[in-house]
């Protein structure tokens, strides 16, 4: 399902339960503050004892009184990098040489508790409430909804210029990739999402460690010519009680006109760079990069070359969320990598095509990404 294909990263890595991921079990120390990770979600920051859990690369941090904070995390060998809300610190494995006490250990920042609350984004133009005691966090241009006491995982996704026969197209294909084979179990069906007429359906197959999955998927085609993608993943045990939960999150939701930023809805396109050379043997270099109207980017390179020594190949390929400032015809992109880092590109349009950095690259897609 190509609509859903941004989401497989998620679902090939195991993530149905929610839970703390096992790279972050261990005990962290930064200066004066030692954080204590279990595997039961027990954490505590200094003296305080609270929980934590993780959905891919968000944290959840609850305090004793109940409040939650997210913050994003990423382990480099012996290193946790802790980012957001006002922080980013970086931790190293293992014990301080001295204990800290409770007068000089610092607790992360936390929001005002709520046992429900609403999530709205202007550059998607959706709202919708949040069930109780779930938790919210957008990474990569996908918002990741997880519980501490309920199984399961929900995944939604705004995908621009998007009709109904694109969703039953992509739900037909279901969703072979990066080890997860899903295909649909029942024919896709009308369903009532709220005032909107949306479609919906359900997946089963196996996830990448070979555990079995259950997906329930419901697509809602926005006013605007766009749609938003609800999907709920968990194994077939608990797919009785994450169902209704989908549901009710589709039929819930409204819509108003996205509100893109306007450098945003020029530069999105799938570009496309090629260098070739013959000077001394043959050189080529190949990039191509799709600036998803969604937020999201990605980024394929080959080089290959020959000579009297003979020939080599190599490749990469990256993706994360971008973004765009100026006027829309020069200005910067930035591309925020998955991996913490970041790049700034200089650009400037000429005609449908895009110079960034001094080289040009064609245009070749209209950043919708779907193909």
């Amino acid at each position: 399902m190509r609509i859903l294909r941004p989401l497989l990263p998620l679902i090939a890595a195991g993530v149905a339960v929610a839970g703390v991921d096992q790279k972050l079990v261990g005990t962290w120390t930064a200066g004066a503050t030692t954080i204590r990770i279990e595997a039961s979600g027990r954490c505590s920051v200094g003296a305080e004892v609270g929980k934590c859990q993780t959905l891919r690369g968000a944290l959840f941090y609850q305090a004793p009184n109940g409040t939650v904070t997210t913050y994003g995390w990423k382990v480099a060998g012996e290193e946790l990098t802790i980012t957001g809300n006002g922080i980013n610190q970086v931790f190293q494995r293992g014990e301080a040489p001295a204990p800290p006490t409770p007068a000089t250990a610092t607790a992360p920042a936390v929001a005002p508790p709520g046992s429900a609350s609403r999530w709205s984004d202007e550059t998607w133009g959706v709202s919708f409430e949040l069930p109780a005691g779930w938790k919210a966090a957008m990474r990569d241009g996908i918002l990741l909804l997880g519980s501490d006491t309920e199984p399961g995982l929900m995944v939604v996704r705004f995908s621009p210029k998007t009709d109904r026969a694109a969703l039953t197209a992509g739900y037909g294909q279901g969703l072979q990739e990066s080890g997860v084979n899903l295909m649909p179990t029942a024919r896709i069906e009308e369903f009532a999402a709220g005032a909107n007429r949306a479609l919906a359906g359900e997946l089963g197959g196996m996830a990448q460690n070979g555990s079995r999955l259950t997906a329930r998927v419901v697509g809602v085609p926005t006013p605007f010519g766009d749609a938003v993608v609800f999907l709920g993943v968990t194994t077939p045990e608990q797919y009785a009680k994450l169902k209704p939960r989908v549901d009710a999150l589709a039929a819930g939701a409204s819509f108003a006109k996205p509100k893109i930023p306007p450098a945003n809805v020029t530069v999105a396109g799938q570009y496309y760079y090629i260098f070739t050379s013959t000077s001394g043997g043959s050189y080529s270099r190949e990039d191509s990069l799709s600036l998803c109207a969604n937020g999201m980017f990605r980024r394929k390179g080959e080089m290959s070359g020959s000579g009297s020594a003979g020939s080599a190949v190599t490749s990469n390929g990256y993706a994360g969320s971008w973004s765009a400032d100026g006027d829309g015809q020069t200005g910067t992109v930035t591309l925020q990598y998955r991996n913490g880092s970041s790049e700034r590109l200089r650009y400037q349009k000429s005609g449908v095509d895009i110079v960034l950095n001094g080289k040009k690259y064609g245009r070749f897609g209209d950043g919708s990404c779907l193909k």
